[in-house]
């Protein structure tokens, strides 16, 4: 059974919202931080080659010579490897294993 969890970016971090509204949206508790936002990104259950939790929105590097670059993205219902230079996306379950965490899509444009 897969551990449900999120995180968004809150503009210069990555945080984790104290619940989900039922359309997705992230809220907090405290007034510390946003209210609310849209930019949601939910665990995939897995972690990479170095025991990293992967993320909806992670970059990765992958390959022999670790030149493959990818993201993760939400594509038809499961969580894809979507990789940057063939632009083919493969089951995150057929690479998670091979692949290292770089960073995400606001940290690492």
């Amino acid at each position: 059974m897969r551990e449900i969890k999120f995180r968004v970016w809150d503009g210069e971090q990555m945080v984790s919202p104290d619940y989900i509204n039922r359309d997705g949206t992230a809220r907090w508790k405290c007034n510390s931080i946003p209210q609310f936002s849209d930019d949601l990104m939910q665990f995939t259950g897995l972690q990479d080659a170095n025991g990293v939790d992967i993320y909806e929105g992670d970059k990765y590097i992958w390959g022999s010579k670790k030149q493959e670059e990818g993201r993760i993205e939400f594509i038809g219902g499961s969580f894809r490897c979507y990789c940057e230079r063939t632009k083919n996306a493969f089951p995150i379950e057929s690479m998670y294993a091979t692949i290292e965490v770089v960073g995400n899509i606001h940290e690492n444009k």
